[in-house]
Parts: structure tokens; C-alpha cells; sequence
């Protein structure tokens, strides 16, 4: 399936998280603690296709407000691709840089 980080298109498969498929297709989305979030930095606001991921994780849960959850705030390394369908992301500096 293809889906889009920062409008590039790349190419994911269900059961893929987000922040892993950013790094294979060298989409630049932080990441510092290695995938536990606690370091948040790989937050990205979701788009498109919501329903084709996972539900939030506890971590998630404890660390991103129910504005950002709204928003369609998510933690890339908590999140994985549950089914085939269109899924568009970016990371937190994109939506804010005008």
C-alpha cells in the first residue's frame, strides 16, 4: 500500500508502524528514545486515515492531550498500520509552518 509522510509518497504494508516506515522510506521524523515515546519526539498529526491504524496506546494516553488526540495527534512509534487504505502524516513543525 502507499502512503504519505510529508506529501512523499512511501510504501507500507498492515502491521507496519508509522515512525519505522518513515525511516525506511528517509522521512525525516524525530526520533531519540527508540521507540518507547517517552520522548515524544516523533509526534506527527494524522491527516488521513485514522481508521487504518491502531487505537492509541497507554503511552500515548499519558502523554498527548485530548486537543492534540482531536487534532489527530499521534506518537509514530506507537502507532502501527492495521488494514490496507490511504494514510497521510506529518510531523508537529509542517502543520505549524504556515
Amino acid at each position: 500500500m502507499r502512503i504519505h509522510i510529508n506529501d512523499m509518497p512511501c510504501e507500507a504494508q498492515p502491521g507496519d508502524i508509522l515512525l519505522d516506515v518513515a525511516k525506511q522510506n528517509k522521512c525525516h521524523i524525530g526520533y531519540i528514545c527508540g521507540g518507547s515515546g517517552v520522548c515524544q519526539s516523533c509526534f506527527v498529526y494524522v491527516q488521513e486515515g485514522m481508521d487504518h491504524l491502531s487505537e492509541q496506546s497507554g503511552v500515548e494516553k499519558a502523554f498527548i492531550s485530548d486537543k492534540l488526540t482531536d487534532a489527530g495527534g499521534r506518537l509514530a512509534c506507537q502507532t502501527r498500520i492495521i488494514k490496507d487504505g490511504p494514510v497521510r502524516y506529518y510531523p508537529e513543525r509542517k502543520c505549524f509552518a504556515g
